[in-house]
């Protein structure tokens, strides 16, 4: 995690974005991230 606001401010947590190639023209690809956050009460 890099930033956050509000209730987000102070969260954490780490994962890996994967992109999986164009699946329409234009320039568009499915993504998705793999990981977990903790997000404080």
């Amino acid at each position: 995690m890099v930033d956050g606001t509000g209730r987000y401010a102070d969260m954490t947590g780490s994962g890996t974005y994967l992109a999986e190639g164009a699946v329409a023209d234009g320039g568009q690809y499915r993504t998705r991230w793999e990981g977990g956050v903790t997000i404080p009460k």
